[in-house]
């Protein structure tokens, strides 16, 4: 028995003691029901033969006897004697599926001396199954069984007895919260894990790598024992092993069982999130490229890879606190989802996607129960990367009407991830290992909107802001979205990228990004980009080049309508076999334009959304996810307490960005707007002082 079985048990014992009548075990491991009651802490398992124990005195079942006498679900035990059979009563029941739960009828007939032990496994689905008449009658038979045994004499059968219900989720008939003792199960400590595998490895006489055994105890973290059986179960049949070895060295690198180990613990862990239906497991086909982010790529590799990797020794050795995540705030289209991505792969930790919008949005008085679930799953799911996208969005209804039970439930809420948030990695009782930690990395399109406690120190490790990118930002983020763009393959089965990115030097990218702020006439625009337009920039240019081999482009293609087209398009494809090669730069080049032409990025239509963000992120002292040097309007430029705190001069935007013609147009089109904002609050604060006075 593992320890954490053993405060299972202690849990109840204390439950019942103290006179509760229904203890609830909230979980899906059923075995913990019959644990409880064979443990005999609490009421002592008895038989008796004829109706009436308060005639005749039950005597205990034995011990080799009390598995037989549990399983059977009728109250008569019958046992074959050399003198013919035995009927046995018990004080023992577990309920059927189906049946109508009736404890206080149970406890009634069996007279007034010997207290009973119930218990209902999966008790969600076992009402369900009783269907709504009997859901109807059950909820009734526990509210009267409740009430009677609180006024039970102190010493009487009903007073001693009690009710075992064990479910994965919490359902209780209105007004009997008070009267439960909720118990759960804590999740198996790193040496627990490490037990089960080292048992399994001694049933098929393997012995595994403490490196190994460290990897798999780290990937296991989150599911049961049972569960941890049965994964490893599933390995050996689908590998014939659970680690590489010498008769398994010929195979192909995802056939050897190390492989098979880790794929099967990662579709295992899909399955139990998809289950759980709350948090989502985000799949990471390949390690994404991302362009722009410097600065942040480079705290995470410095600062966090190191800590994360060898979290227990630190903590306990060093005192080192785990890093407990990073916010970051912006426009939206500037790859913050990209990043989340990114860190998962770099730190080599699973990538746990949480809605905050569907937990707080659900019904009134299910939030709290919902957030509470989804801490216990990304608990159980730990260390991993919690990706919460959109995070202001969230907790929006906490500023409701005083006494308003929509926004109180939201801010119960947020109480309970604030508090989470700050126990992350911490080592609660002497003598506990390290917690491993839920990596956060927290999203927001408007720092305004944000509670002030997220921006309090100690809730995240860093604050980071992504603004619009500059030139050079610019130039990597295509670079990446082309490095990110499928491979293609060939007759031979040869890979080869879709664009020739040999001919992509610099001159061709200046020459682009010169085309976004003067177009094919030198007309001055705005064609301001974020990393979503590029990308939708990039795939309408190659949608267009396919279209281009087909007959797109043609006068005739543009003669006609949507359905002449599509015939043009589908006639070419039939007749010409498809050729497999990459585009030139010049072709790319020449659609690049194009798709620029017809694009409404963000940075034209949102001016003073970009504007309101900026003044907001340097408020509140972000950092820059590009580094210091790249910032298209740096925080030191930004002078708050003056009415044009943004220098927009020829001179000062020469100053900033040099020859870029593009990044010189982007900071004085953004520092003027925000010179306006400011001006238009500064002239209505004095309008209300003169008012005032």
């Amino acid at each position: 028995m593992f320890a954490r079985d053993e405060r299972l048990i202690d849990q109840c014992v204390s439950a019942y003691l103290s006179n509760t009548p229904v203890i609830y075990i909230l979980t899906d491991e059923m075995d913990f029901v019959d644990t409880v009651i064979l443990d005999q802490s609490m009421v002592e398992l008895r038989r008796w033969k004829g109706d009436n124990p308060d005639k005749i005195k039950p005597e205990p079942i034995p011990e080799k006897e009390q598995g037989r006498y549990l399983a059977e679900t009728e109250d008569v035990v019958r046992e074959s004697t050399e003198l013919g059979t035995v009927s046995w009563k018990k004080n023992v029941r577990l309920y059927p599926a189906g049946n109508v739960i009736n404890p206080l009828a149970y406890v009634k007939s069996y007279g007034s001396r010997c207290p009973v032990i119930l218990g209902v496994k999966n008790y969600n689905l076992a009402i369900k199954a009783a269907g709504p008449d009997g859901i109807h009658k059950t909820e009734g038979n526990l509210q009267r069984y409740v009430m009677s045994h609180l006024s039970a004499p102190k010493n009487s059968a009903l007073k001693r007895s009690v009710l075992i219900l064990a479910a994965p989720k919490l359902i209780l008939p209105e007004g009997l919260e008070e009267y439960v003792a909720v118990v759960e199960p804590d999740p198996l400590k790193s040496w627990e894990i490490k037990e089960i595998i080292r048992d399994c490895a001694a049933d098929h006489e393997e012995i595994l790598d403490p490196n190994y055994i460290e990897e798999l105890v780290d990937r296991l973290k989150g599911f049961n024992q049972r569960k941890i059986q049965s994964v490893l179960a599933k390995i050996i049949y689908e590998a014939g092993y659970l680690a590489n070895n010498r008769y398994t060295a010929d195979r192909p690198e995802n056939q050897r069982p190390e492989a098979v180990a880790f794929e099967m613990i990662n579709r295992e862990k899909r399955q139990m999130l998809s289950k759980e239906g709350i948090l989502d497991y985000a799949q990471i086909s390949r390690e994404p490229t991302v362009g722009g982010m410097e600065g942040l790529m480079n705290y995470l590799e410095e600062k966090c890879h190191f800590v994360l990797n060898h979290r227990m020794e630190l903590k306990r050795c060093k005192g080192i606190d785990l890093p407990k995540g990073v916010l970051v705030c912006g426009i939206p289209g500037t790859g913050k989802s990209l990043m989340a991505k990114k860190i998962a792969s770099m730190l080599n930790i699973p990538l746990i996607s949480m809605d905050m919008g569907n937990i707080t949005k659900s019904r009134l008085g299910e939030s709290a129960q919902a957030m509470r679930k989804a801490l216990r799953v990304a608990d159980s799911m730990a260390p991993c990367v919690l990706w919460i996208d959109e995070i202001e969005k969230a907790f929006a209804g906490m500023k409701g009407a005083k006494g308003d039970s929509a926004s109180s439930e939201v801010a119960r809420c947020f109480g309970m991830f604030l508090k989470w948030m700050q126990e992350q990695g911490e080592i609660k009782n002497e003598g506990d290992e390290p917690v491993s930690p839920c990596f956060i990395f927290a999203t927001s399109n408007n720092v305004s909107q944000l509670p002030p406690e997220f921006l309090r120190s100690g809730r995240f490790e860093r604050k980071y802001y992504v603004f619009m990118p500059t030139e050079e930002e610019c130039i990597r983020i295509f670079k990446a979205d082309i490095a990110n763009m499928a491979k293609i393959t060939d007759e031979a089965g040869n890979q080869m990228e879709v664009l020739d990115s040999r001919e992509l030097n610099d001159r061709f990218w200046r020459e682009i990004m010169e085309y976004c702020v003067a177009g094919q006439d030198g007309e001055p625009r705005r064609k301001f980009l974020t990393g979503a337009d590029i990308h939708e920039i990039n795939q309408d240019a190659l949608r267009r080049m396919v279209y281009a081999e087909y007959g797109g482009g043609t006068p005739e293609y543009e003669g006609k309508d949507a359905k002449g087209r599509y015939q043009i398009l589908e006639k070419n494809f039939k007749a010409r076999p498809m050729t497999v090669k990459p585009y030139s730069a010049e072709v790319y080049g020449r659609m690049l334009r194009k798709a620029i032409d017809e694009a409404r990025p963000y940075g034209e239509t949102n001016l003073r959304d970009i504007a309101e963000c900026y003044i907001a992120l340097h408020e509140n002292k972000f950092n820059p996810v590009s580094g210091e040097n790249d910032a298209l309007i740096p925080f030191d430029e930004y002078r708050g307490e003056e009415e044009c705190p943004v220098d927009v001069s020829d001179e000062r935007a020469l100053a900033l960005h040099g020859d870029s013609r593009y990044d010189r147009e982007m900071y004085q089109y953004i520092g003027a707007k925000i010179n306006q904002l400011k001006g238009a609050a500064q002239a209505a604060r004095s309008a209300v002082k003169r008012g005032s006075s």
